[in-house]
């Protein structure tokens, strides 16, 4: 068998088309001048006529992307993860206090749990005479001591004597009356409600605002971040429907009978008839 030389293929003509003139032409020289000199020749005419001057003005007329840092920046650890930022920014200045209250809460330790914590009360006025009155939302009435009525000249109305009051230990005890619309006074703001009268005194807090009086006038009881603080608000025409009429600390965050503790250093509290002293708790 014989070898088959086969004639090599020619390749297609290694031209540029030239001229005597753009040989010896500077392109870079007549673009710098060009762009240096005012010139009364069109400058479509000169694009038109050269297709380096075109390429050239392309180049130098298209937009570029250029960072304004050029240094590249290594490090010998990279993460992944997002990094949180060093620096907090609040909008307002004047909420930088309600901000770092509701916030702190976060990261603050728990606080040790109450075993004892005192009961709300606030101070009232009758007829322009100020009273204790304690807030007792386990409380199925409104109830103020025997002496008060007679004190302000107060109208009992002796259908309130139907009524009885059962205390801890289960004995029934029949109330004295009941003065209807009693014209309480909270701040400005009148909150008259219906109160009963006790065979005796209250000791430690002269009226007892009960469930309905809290229902009548849509109360809402908020608690502090576990400080002992508890805030009453009340809106007269019970209506929730804007802000409160008032509202007020009812509560001592000071008291000693906010207790964490249990031995026997700690405050001891008393439960005591129901019918006589509802409660013993005050500051």
């Amino acid at each position: 068998m014989r070898d088959v030389l086969t004639a090599p293929q020619q390749k297609g003509p290694t031209y540029h088309f030239s001229s005597t003139l753009s040989d010896k032409a500077e392109i870079q020289k007549i673009y710098d001048f060009i762009m240096s000199q005012e010139i009364s020749l069109p400058i479509g005419q000169i694009l038109g006529s050269s297709p380096a001057l075109q390429k050239i003005f392309t180049e130098n007329t298209c937009t570029k992307r250029e960072y304004t840092t050029k240094e590249a920046e290594y490090s010998p650890v990279q993460s992944f993860l997002p990094s949180p930022s060093s620096s907090l920014h609040v909008g307002s200045p004047e909420g930088l206090e309600d901000f770092l209250l509701h916030y702190s809460n976060a990261v603050a330790v728990e606080k040790d749990k109450f075993y004892g914590m005192s009961t709300g009360k606030l101070e009232i006025s009758i007829c322009g005479k100020a009273f204790t009155a304690m807030i007792d939302s386990g409380s199925e009435l409104n109830l103020m001591g025997r002496e008060i009525p007679e004190q302000l000249g107060l109208a009992i109305d002796y259908e309130g004597t139907k009524w009885s009051l059962r205390g801890v230990h289960g004995d029934a005890e029949p109330l004295k009356g009941v003065v209807t619309d009693t014209p309480l006074m909270i701040g400005k703001h009148q909150f008259p409600h219906h109160i009963f009268v006790a065979n005796n005194d209250l000791d430690r807090q002269d009226i007892i605002l009960g469930q309905p009086f809290l229902h009548h006038f849509a109360a809402r009881l908020d608690y502090g971040s576990r400080s002992g603080k508890a805030k009453l608000f009340l809106w007269k025409d019970g209506l929730k429907k804007g802000p409160p009429s008032v509202g007020i600390v009812i509560t001592d965050p000071e008291d000693k009978r906010n207790t964490s503790s249990i031995d026997r250093c700690a405050h001891v509290s008393k439960i005591e008839d129901y019918s006589e002293i509802p409660y013993t708790e005050d500051f």
